[in-house]
């Protein structure tokens, strides 16, 4: 069955150019500080908004990006991705897990990381920078971007979580590792995306004025 393409007209090109935008334009985290409220003082000046030792090794982020830090804070072996979701910031985390086994050392829980924005842009350009790293061989599992559970009704959520097929056996250190890997060029690939995607609108949008 052949299925045509949705039309694109003018808003759509227009709405497509600001979620680009808006992306484009956020900070980073040299810039100004990912973690919500984050106002501790810094090691080299003791100001409350310098960023230098704002990274994954920050010792505070368990914490700092839970919004319930005393009975949830962020497991360590997640902390990297959700860092670096926040660090995007138009892709606000909302749940994780490191991922568990079982007492008999069976992989319960598999590591994930959810986050709710409101462009389907952002979730496409995680998708293609996460196949880029299978292609390269960077990560050797299956990564898929899911629509996930979001408690706001007008909002939606998305996981980022490894796929594992019928009668295969996940390999949970492995899998931890490669959410690092995923975490740690997260915002660069993304980033990297939207400005290709940049490009491709404006050409876009000439042939269609």
């Amino acid at each position: 069955m052949k299925i045509d393409g949705v039309q694109i007209d003018q808003a759509f090109l227009t709405q497509l150019e600001r979620d680009l935008e808006l992306l484009l334009s956020q900070p980073s985290i040299r810039e100004v500080r990912p973690c919500p409220g984050c106002n501790l003082p810094c090691a080299c000046s003791g100001s409350r908004t310098c960023t230098c030792q704002c990274s994954q090794q920050c010792e505070h982020l368990g914490m700092r990006l839970s919004s319930e830090p005393d009975r949830y804070p962020i497991e360590p072996k997640i902390i990297p991705l959700v860092f670096e979701l926040a660090s995007l910031r138009v892709c606000k985390p909302c749940w994780s897990c490191e991922g568990h086994l079982s007492t008999t050392g069976e992989v319960q829980k598999l590591p994930r990381a959810w986050f709710i924005t409101r462009s389907l842009l952002y979730p496409r350009f995680i998708g293609e920078y996460i196949s880029t790293l299978k292609h390269r061989g960077l990560i050797k599992s299956l990564w898929t971007i899911n629509l996930a559970f979001s408690g706001n009704r007008f909002d939606a959520a998305f996981s980022i979580e490894p796929s594992v097929g019928i009668g295969k056996t996940p390999n949970l250190g492995q899998l931890q590792r490669e959410s690092k890997i995923i975490a740690d060029g997260l915002v660069q690939g993304v980033r990297a995306q939207a400005r290709r995607s940049h490009i491709d609108l404006q050409e876009a949008k000439r042939r269609a004025a």
